[in-house]
């Protein structure tokens, strides 16, 4: 009866692996990235269309 208990201990010390959550923090740094690169990419198509609407008028010009 006694090793049951004792299993049961152990099932607790199971919880333990809880502390691995932590990691996520490492995904969020790489969701920080991609948010970087989607404003840059953002900011990229912004300028791309800004350039090709100036070029547009100073053909029409």
């Amino acid at each position: 009866m006694t090793e049951a208990g004792g299993r049961s201990d152990q099932g607790t010390e199971g919880t333990e692996g809880t502390e691995g959550t932590e990691g996520t923090e490492g995904t969020q740094g790489t969701q920080g990235t991609l948010q970087l690169l989607l404003s840059l990419l953002s900011l990229l198509s912004l300028l791309s269309l800004v350039f090709l609407t100036f070029s547009a008028s100073s053909e029409g010009g």
